[in-house]
Order: structure tokens, then sequence, then C-alpha cells
């Protein structure tokens, strides 16, 4: 105890110039994304009455949409102060998203094993469905967010390019120092990954999906017509995601704002059924849709807002395949929906 006092009180030692601390460390309940965690660091000198510190440190844990790997670069410590009470904030975050995913877990995974995807409402409840839309609220006006990248099927030159979505931003949830900026947010998709990965993989009795790796794309669509175009989520390649977990932020959607997710027939291109973008306090409605990456045929239809409050927010988390051979695709379903007959 006393070599990790010593050591703590050296790497906070531009901190504390000039006060003489007494240090005590625990292992603090929020991980950062990358997998490492956060040490909760206790202070107690002649000018601070109490301060709380967390030490952030980005190990390894996560990768970027379509990438080749699932790792990440180590980052240099960052400190900030915490503010009395959010540690059991963040407890009580987690454990109701832990909660959340116990009660739907049979029937997500029946549906994904019938259907191919999951619907739930009453996921989270108003409270937190609103604390997590304000966070990313916020992230869009201090202007965090870029303009949103994709790829689409080119019917006329028979084949996949990029393009970037028209009034949708996105940005990457990555944990670490960003914590502060997103605390629920980043609560909600370590939980998530951990336990509907865990879920999955009790049912099938073996590994199917990695509970400690995962990506992330938080994105906001600003109205004028913002969509999606139709797609896998997964197109191969060396892509290891193969869980898609998408969760709706919108309190004042209606059908007049359009933005539904599509979910199309895997052999029939004209037949397709649409999921609102909903969350509806009055209803306790929080659209959670989860759906496997490298199987379901998609789109975002048209979306329209009169102000920001009509925005529509979306976080999305890929969960990773344990094995490359785990991505699967129809080549029927393909040459349904993409290739020329």
């Amino acid at each position: 105890m006393v070599t990790k006092v010593l050591v703590l009180a050296v790497m906070l030692m531009e901190e504390l110039r000039g006060c003489g601390a007494t240090v005590s460390t625990a292992f603090c309940p929020v991980r950062s994304l990358r997998g490492s965690f956060a040490r909760q660091v206790q202070l107690t000198c002649h000018r601070w009455p109490r301060k709380e510190f967390w030490l952030m440190q980005k190990g390894f844990g996560q990768g970027k949409a379509g990438g080749k790997g699932v790792g990440g670069e180590r980052k240099k410590r960052t400190i900030k102060v915490v503010e009395p009470g959010d540690v059991e904030k963040s407890q009580d975050h987690r454990r109701l998203v832990a909660n959340a995913v116990a009660r739907v877990g049979p029937d997500m995974i029946q549906s994904l094993d019938s259907k191919g995807y999951f619907m739930a409402d009453g996921f989270l409840g108003e409270d937190a469905g609103m604390e997590m839309r304000n966070e990313a609220q916020e992230l869009y006006k201090s202007k965090k967010m870029t303009v949103g990248q994709s790829t689409r099927w080119n019917e006329k030159q028979n084949r996949t390019e990029q393009y970037e979505k028209f009034n949708v931003y996105t940005m990457q949830i990555e944990g670490g120092s960003m914590y502060f900026d997103a605390p629920r947010l980043t609560e909600y998709i370590v939980e998530a990954t951990s336990k509907i990965a865990g879920a999955i993989n009790n049912h099938r009795g073996k590994s199917v999906l990695l509970e400690t790796h995962q990506t992330n794309k938080l994105a906001v669509c600003v109205g004028n017509g913002s969509s999606y175009a139709k797609h896998y989520d997964n197109q191969g390649g060396a892509d290891r995601r193969k869980l898609t977990v998408l969760y709706y932020m919108n309190p004042s959607w209606s059908e007049s704002h359009g933005g539904c997710f599509r979910i199309f027939d895997p052999y029939n291109k004209d037949s397709f059924t649409d999921v609102a973008p909903k969350f509806d306090p009055e209803t306790q409605e929080t659209g959670l849709l989860c759906f496997w990456s490298d199987k379901l045929i998609h789109s975002v239809e048209p979306s329209f807002a009169e102000s920001e409050e009509q925005f529509r927010y979306a976080l999305t988390v890929w969960l990773y395949a344990n094995q490359d051979t785990q991505i699967e695709h129809d080549p029927e379903a393909e040459k349904a929906h993409f290739l020329e007959a």
C-alpha cells in the first residue's frame, strides 16, 4: 500500500504542488472503452478538504468501424476532478443497463435466432434516455461531430462506393479522458457490450462475441431529407463486426419526422418493415434495436426536423465476432438487392 501511495503521489505531483496530501486509491467502477480501468483517488490536504480524481488511461479494446484491427494505442494518463456523487451515478447507470439487458435477454436471443433482429420498447426508461440525449446534444453543439461517411451500392456502376451522408453528423465515443464529456453514453457502451455479448455467448455455450471489444458511432440527422442508403453494416473483408446494437434517443419523434429504420426482406427488395426511431417518455417506449451486422439489409428513410428538438439521435454499438470465420454473407440476398440479374 505504501508503494502504491508513493507512486500515485509522484504521478499527481504537478497537481499537488505545495499541498501535503494523503492519498488512497480504489478501482473505479467506470472502465475506459479501450479495456483499461480508471483509478479513483481520494485526496485529503490542508488546502482542499476533500477532492476526488480519476486517472483515466486508455488501453486496448476499441477499433474503428470496418477496420482490420480491434485494438488501440495507449494514451497518456489524464487527471480530471470528479464531482461528489459521480461514482454513485456511474454505478446506478451501469446497473440500470445491466438489468435492462437481463430483462430482455431471452427475447432478444430468440428473436435474433428466428428473425435476425430484435426490437425492445421501455429499455432504459425516461430519465436515463433523456440524460443520454442531453449528452449527445451537447457533443453536437460543441462541434465535436463531423460529416458522416458510409458506403452504398451504385446500381449504375454495379459496385460499392463511399459517400458523405447529407445532413448527418457522427463521432466515436472513445472513453478515457473523453468520459467526462459523455459519462452516461460511455457507461452504456461499456455495459451493453459486456452484458449483451455475455448473454449470447452463454446461450450458445461458446464464445461467439468478444465481451470487451467494440466500436461505436453517435449520429444525428438534422433533417431536410437526411438518410442512409440501403446497405449491410458489415460488407466483408477484414471487418469483424457481428452484432449491431442501436439505441434511439428521440422523445419528440412523430411520423411526420420520418427517419424510420427500414428492414428489407432478404430475398425480396420490395418487401420491408419500418421501425420508428422513437423514445416516448409518456409511454416509456425507448427504442433498442439489435441485428446481425453481416446479414440484415437495411436503410434509413429521409428525416425531417423543424427544430433541434426534432433532430434524430442514435447511438450504434458494434460487437465483434470472436473469429473471422463467424462472419457470413448470403449470396442470394446480395443478388436480390445489390447485383444485376
